[in-house]
């Protein structure tokens, strides 16, 4: 529950409830994974003596389960314990009774084990984690837990480097671990979890290598780690040399490249190749370097990276090595420098680098990510500060990191701040001296900052309006034009126009020198040239071919202009404006593309994307210039316009279905689909808001298209990037989401076709079957990430969470008169196949996810919908796991630390199950008849859902939000209008339940208690109607004869 809280995944929690948890944490937090202790004879006996008292049966089996699970995880019998608590309180999926069933039977008991198994595990991993998060964020002062994170850190690290050490010794300790349990009783259950402990234990490597990483951000490393560090790796192999790798097959390589990238990174920043910067920036003696200090670490270090060079993974870490000799040896190091330098090259560094960059792990944008690529940026620095970029051999490697690592926006403002003629500015300088000659490595690189943040958006503009220089072909000038001035320099004898168009033109007299380019001589004009301008000019060129091939060369620089107009437009949409000529050219161009047979699709995506950009600030102008284009699909329009449409008859073929079904779907990539659902995203709401019914029947029929042909069957396409098949369902489930949720009049028409479409066609299949993925699909997604911050899992979560919340608008908007659809059918009734979850079940079952607050939040709503539209008990379709179900509803209702939306969204199902699901409404009353003998009448069970709602309305627990007492109270009041007697006696016996209840009646303001305090009334008023008068009067005396001031303002005074 500790990732839950400081986490806040779903929403903030309040910071007195973080600190309190921190706080509570703290000891394991220092300890890390040493909080976890093996077994001993002593501990075991102890534990068996603390349990020798229980005689029960049933407590004896239990002991020997917990005796059995510390020798299968090789823990102490008292933290095993501990650890069954705690796994039957959140993540069992069964009632008590079961339990008892599961510890008597020997094979569910080995179930059992293996459950335990995964959550002791993975526990050891959301711990790794949760320090991790803690070190991520507590120099971070936008956080909103930035003080308390940095509070716990520096009570963490305040012993010297007892922190750090341990954390190095647990990685250690973890690189030579074995399968635990082997020679335990079950020896052959932990043989074959053999494998998946291998897993664990990799990512228990990755993430202390994080925290290693994350730990030195902030801290300079001492010689002596780095020289244990580089031991460690070099002994591992940079991960390759794992001592259980008999366990592993080829499904772990990402997670063993992912180690060896953490290790480059981790000696990268060892290495302080910043320090090594500013070094060659202020022209300081080297003596300083902290691996100078002594002549013995100087001297081992220096033979360890001798014995480097036989794989990739040494090219960069000897690159960084020559680095250091180069500055800080000067000419007595040059020789040791150019050895070292050669010997990286031939592992192929900067190819190696990319890849790194690239990874899963450390493309994203979380912290761990963004730090490595400001390590790999300094190492650019140094390199560049260093060598002439040209000494360096093929640039274009070096460009495709830039573009990697300028994304960033503290390392995009950095190289502004430094400039554009020291360190990795070069790669801008040196890219743009061939510009437009290739344009492609100057713009690409301007795309990469101008997404990095408005501000680098703005400084790109600024640079691509006053560049110095124009690039081209020799050949391609008259020679009559030119005149020979000195050697390699010509000079312009009259003005020049590049391109078929005199908007840009190269004054008369201008200073040539020429250079040799890839494919012949070129020359650069040495004047003063608007990038954007050229830019309009090479996407002019492109419009005025005539109908046919495009050349790949032409293709691939527009595809760069397009690609600065997208991040530009993305970063700032302000600019708009500014960009508009060259934004209704690339739009333009969607219709030339639309006419070639083999259209380049990368381009097309772009234009699209461009588009959809534009879209965001001028909606109709854009779809009407789309529509005319010839790409998206159009309808007739005729009386029963809409029903046709809806059906599909009156569309007619369009560019865009020739293009998924003949090429993308043979490629397996869906850049353009993509490109079209953005815009249709931008496009489809705004056009219903501004009440534009001209271009209905075009909306209607791309609306439609989408249902059918996209959403309908996008599950079953094949796709290179599996990342594109998540992407295609949550830009479909967005456009219906927005659609929806519109509200007015004019948009009806739109919205009964997309309401009619997922509900009469295969659209509403596909959303029944992202609804129904399932708590344990998510848990796997999860796990499988490389970070638990951003990855496939967290996509599928949001994925998940859109379609609950459209299923839910969709059973709202449903009319009442049409029949019951396949959607309504599938939730209200059995599967036909008795093996396979009811949807219904599959979305109860979301409560026992704990990642975000919000999916089980969504699907308790969901339910509420459910309960009241169709007939049916969804006690029954709970079937035997209801009881188990109930439970961790009540447990989570209960929890203080649970996200407050979940819980209203909980007791709001619940007031709407008294009146429409009576045995789900006695299931979680959970009310018990006294045994013969005691008082006649009923007790709560520990699983009652009224502990709760009392503890939310008591009087001196006025700590919770005002929402929640709202919806505690509502639950109140539809017991009491639903006359459901037992559980009014239950709370009518509580002595201090009337005045708890009326007590919202006498706060100082009734503005943010309004529904409560009508919700009050409506009980009193209930009671007051059907009890007898003795009882009237008790009530009465309660409420009116306290003695009490009863403030002007509240409701009471108005009474």
């Amino acid at each position: 529950m500790l990732w839950q809280v400081i986490a806040s995944v779903s929403a903030w929690k309040p910071k007195d409830v973080v600190d309190k948890e921190l706080q509570k944490v703290r000891l394991q937090l220092l300890d890390v994974l040493s909080v976890y202790k093996k077994p001993t004879n002593a501990t075991t006996a102890k534990f068996k003596t603390g349990q020798s008292g229980k005689t029960n049966s049933e407590e004896a089996s239990c002991t020997q389960f917990v005796l059995k699970l510390s020798e299968v995880l090789d823990l102490d019998a008292a933290q095993c314990n501990d650890l069954l608590s705690l796994y039957l309180l959140y993540e069992y999926r069964g009632s008590q009774d079961e339990f008892k069933n599961i510890l008597s039977d020997e094979r569910h008991s080995r179930i059992l084990l293996v459950e335990i198994w995964h959550y002791y595990h993975n526990e050891r991993l959301y711990l790794l984690r949760c320090l991790k998060h803690l070190l991520s964020y507590c120099s971070d002062t936008s956080h909103p837990y930035h003080s308390s994170y940095q509070k716990c850190i520096a009570e963490l690290t305040n012993d010297k480097n007892k922190f750090i050490l341990s954390v190095v010794d647990q990685y250690e300790t973890a690189c030579l671990a074995t399968l635990p349990g082997a020679s335990s009783s079950e020896a052959d259950l932990v043989e074959k979890l053999g494998f998946q402990w291998m897993v664990y234990n990799l990512k228990e490597q990755l993430e202390s290598l994080q925290i290693v990483l994350l730990y030195y951000r902030e801290k300079d490393m001492t010689p002596e780690m780095f020289l244990r560090l580089l031991s460690l790796f070099k002994k591992q192999g940079f991960s390759r040399r794992q001592i259980n790798r008999h366990l592993l097959d080829q499904s772990v390589e990402p997670f063993v490249k992912a180690l060896a990238h953490m290790q480059v990174v981790l000696l990268l920043k060892a290495i302080d190749l910043e320090w090594l910067f500013q070094c060659q920036q202020q022209d300081s003696e080297p003596k300083d370097y902290y691996l100078l200090a002594s002549e013995d670490v100087w001297k081992k270090a220096n033979n360890s990276m001798g014995t480097l060079g036989e794989v990739r993974e040494h090219g960069a870490v000897l690159l960084a090595w020559a680095l250091v000799h180069h500055v800080t040896q000067g000419a007595k190091g040059a020789i040791t420098s150019r050895k070292l330098g050669n010997m990286a090259l031939q592992c192929d560094v900067f190819e190696y680098v990319h890849d790194l960059l690239t990874s899963p792990l450390l493309s994203g944008k979380m912290v761990v990510a963004a730090y490595a690529k400001s390590v790999v940026y300094s190492l650019v620095q140094v390199l560049l500060e260093c060598f002439h970029e040209e000494s360096l051999g093929n640039m274009d490697t070096l460009f495709s990191i830039g573009c990697e690592v300028f994304k960033i926006p503290g390392i995009a403002h950095n190289m502004w701040e430094v400039g554009l003629d020291r360190g990795a500015g070069l790669l801008l300088t040196s890219a743009s001296q061939l510009f437009p000659l290739d344009g492609r490595p100057a713009l690409n690189l301007c795309a990469a900052l101008a997404s990095a943040s408005p501000f680098s958006a703005g400084k790109v503009v600024s640079y691509l309006h006053s560049m110095t220089g124009f690039s081209e072909y020799l050949e391609l000038i008259p020679s009559s034009g030119l005149e020979d001035c000195a050697e390699a320099a010509k000079l312009l004898q009259a003005a020049r126009y590049p391109y078929q168009t005199e908007s840009f033109v190269i004054p008369g007299r201008t200073l040539g020198v020429c250079f040799n380019a890839a494919h012949g001589t070129g020359i650069r004009w040495q004047c003063d040239v608007n990038g954007w301008q050229v830019c309009l000019c090479e996407v002019h060129a492109m419009l005025a071919q005539t109908a046919g091939w495009l050349g790949e060369p032409c293709v691939e620089t527009v595809l760069a202009v397009g690609r600065v107009v997208h991040s530009v437009l993305q970063s700032d949409r302000g600019r708009v404006d500014d960009l508009s000529d060259l934004t209704e050219m690339l739009i333009d161009l969607l219709q030339r593309l639309s006419q070639i047979s083999h259209p380049p699709l990368k381009l097309l995506a772009e234009c699209l994307q461009v588009a959809a950009d534009v879209a965001s600030v001028y909606p109709a102008q854009v779809w009407e210039k789309v529509s005319q284009s010839g790409l998206l699909p159009t309808a007739e329009v005729g009386e029963d316009a809409l029903q046709q449409i809806i059906r599909g008859s009156s569309s007619r073929q369009s560019a865009l279905d020739g293009i998924i079904v003949g090429f993308e779907g043979q490629s397996g990539d869906y850049s353009v689909t993509l490109g079209f659902l953005e815009l249709l995203k931008h496009t489809a709401p705004a056009l219903c808001e501004l009440h534009a019914s001209k271009h209905r029947p075009s909306l209607l029929a791309s609306l439609v298209f989408m249902m059918r042909e996209v959403f309908g069957s996008f599950h079953k396409w094949r796709y290179v990037d599996s990342n594109q098949r998540q992407q295609i369902g949550l830009r479909c489930l967005e456009i219906f989401h927005k659609i929806l949720s519109l509200d007015g009049e004019a948009e009806s028409v739109v919205q009964k076709a997309c309401v009619e479409g997922l509900l009469f066609s295969d659209a509403g299949s596909t959303l029944l079957s992202v609804v129904a993925v399932g708590a344990d699909e998510v848990q796997l997604a999860l796990e499988q990430q490389t970070s638990w911050t951003e990855g496939t899992g967290v996509e599928l979560i949001h994925l998940v969470r859109l379609g609950l919340s459209v299923l839910n608008r969709l059973l709202l908007l449903k009319p009442t008169s049409r029949t019951a659809s396949p959607v309504e059918l599938a939730l209200c009734t059995q599967p036909p196949n008795k093996q396979q979850l009811h949807v219904t079940a599959t979305i109860v079952q979301y409560i026992y996810h704990r990642y975000d607050a919000r999916l089980p939040t969504l699907a308790a709503l969901l339910l509420k919908r459910v309960a009241v539209v169709f007939p049916m008990s969804l006690l029954a379709c709970l079937g035997n796991s209801a009881v188990a179900i109930r439970d961790v509803y009540v447990t989570r209702l209960q929890f203080s630390a649970e996200d407050i939306r979940l819980k209203i969204a909980i007791l709001e199902l619940l007031s709407t199950c008294v009146e429409t699901q009576p045995g789900l409404t006695e299931l979680f009353l959970n009310l018990s008849e006294n045994e013969p003998g005691k008082n006649k009448g009923f007790t709560l069970g520990k699983f009652s859902c009224l502990h709760a709602v009392v503890d939310i309305i008591q009087t001196n627990k006025q700590k919770w939000p005002a929402e929640l007492q709202r919806a505690a109270v509502e639950y109140i009041a539809a017991l009491w209008i639903g006359r459901n007697d037992t559980a009014m006696n239950v709370l009518r016996e509580r002595k201090s339940f009337w005045l708890d209840l009326s007590s919202c009646l006498f706060m100082d303001s009734v503005a943010d208690n309004v529904r409560t305090c009508a919700f009050v009334m409506r009980i009193i008023a209930a009671e007051l109607y059907n009890v007898q008068r003795y009882r009237r009067l008790n009530t009465c005396k309660v409420i009116y004869r306290k003695k009490i001031v009863i403030p002007r303002k509240s409701a009471a005074y108005h009474i």
